[in-house]
């Protein structure tokens, strides 16, 4: 008996697709083998637990639920951090008729007629946390960047902030949605991650927004914030940002920004005193691998469970 696998199809770019990246942690960590299009291997095997992670529209749905059906008497879980992400309608009718854990980094939605799906929050975001060493700053090319996804929710945040300087690390199919939105800014491609770090830690700042849903609806603080906490990069923040880490305590006020005047004079403010404001933030890291440390033992609980 195979105590769980992760069912999840395998991304084009591994290297920056943010559930992959956790699975593989999940992977490690725990020992659980990731199928990814190797759903024969598997085939005969009794599984106790289905983990299904999946954000592509590239998925292989048939043969997703052709492994489901195969293993009937499995229970199933789904991991997600993202509250817009639906699942297929093919999968999700396996899951209405078997009941499925859905394991989220946002609460439950409170008048839901899912009755077939329970919930688990938790912060699935911290996963991705990992502390690297700072680099100086004349070893940052780049001064102010955006990480993050080009969201519906966000283009109001984008037309406020946006300016030429500013550089967009996004994917080659967003490009063309954020210059339509008639925003300017340096596009560039997504930062790589690999064994040493990425590209974000060439960057003095990195401006957080987030969606507004998210003012209001807690949804703990985005795989970016860890991502640029881990590497080293100052961070300013949207200040409607402000309950989303005020609930998940951390004091960001001397780092609001409200529109593109703001946030270059912080810019200039901030950068003449870098290394002290790096020094200030950085006292984030131990909350933040508190955070991460906690989210495994709650995975850990998850499969022992």
């Amino acid at each position: 008996m195979i105590k769980a696998v992760i069912v999840e199809p395998e991304p084009r770019h591994k290297s920056f697709t943010p559930y992959w990246r956790n699975d593989k942690i999940l992977q490690e960590k725990f020992e659980v083998p990731i199928v990814n299009g190797k759903f024969r291997e598997f085939w005969n095997e009794k599984i106790e637990k289905i983990f299904l992670s999946y954000a592509a529209h590239w998925a292989d749905v048939k043969e997703i639920c052709a492994f489901l059906d195969r293993h009937s008497e499995s229970s199933l879980y789904w991991i997600t951090n993202d509250y817009l992400l639906n699942l297929n309608n093919d999968v999700a009718k396996i899951l209405r008729k078997r009941g499925v854990v859905t394991v989220c980094s946002y609460p439950a939605p409170k008048r839901s007629r899912r009755g077939w799906m329970t919930w688990r929050t938790l912060n699935i975001n911290a996963l991705i946390y990992k502390g690297l060493r700072p680099l100086g700053i004349a070893e940052r090319p780049y001064s102010i960047v955006y990480y993050g996804m080009y969201r519906k929710d966000r283009e109001i945040y984008f037309e406020r902030y946006f300016y030429r300087d500013l550089v967009v690390s996004t994917s080659p199919r967003n490009v063309s949605l954020f210059k339509a939105l008639g925003v300017k800014a340096h596009f560039g491609t997504p930062f790589y991650w690999h064994a040493k770090g990425s590209l974000l830690q060439r960057c003095l700042f990195s401006l957080y927004l987030e969606d507004a849903f998210s003012h209001s609806h807690y949804t703990y603080p985005a795989n970016r914030f860890y991502e640029a906490l881990g590497s080293g990069v100052v961070q300013l923040f949207d200040r409607n940002c402000l309950n989303t880490f005020e609930t998940a305590g951390y004091d960001i006020s001397e780092y609001l920004v409200s529109d593109r005047k703001s946030l270059k004079q912080a810019i200039k403010e901030i950068g003449s005193n870098y290394d002290d404001h790096l020094t200030r933030q950085l006292r984030w890291r131990r909350k933040a691998s508190a955070e991460r440390r906690g989210t495994l033992q709650e995975f850990k609980e998850i499969l022992n469970s």
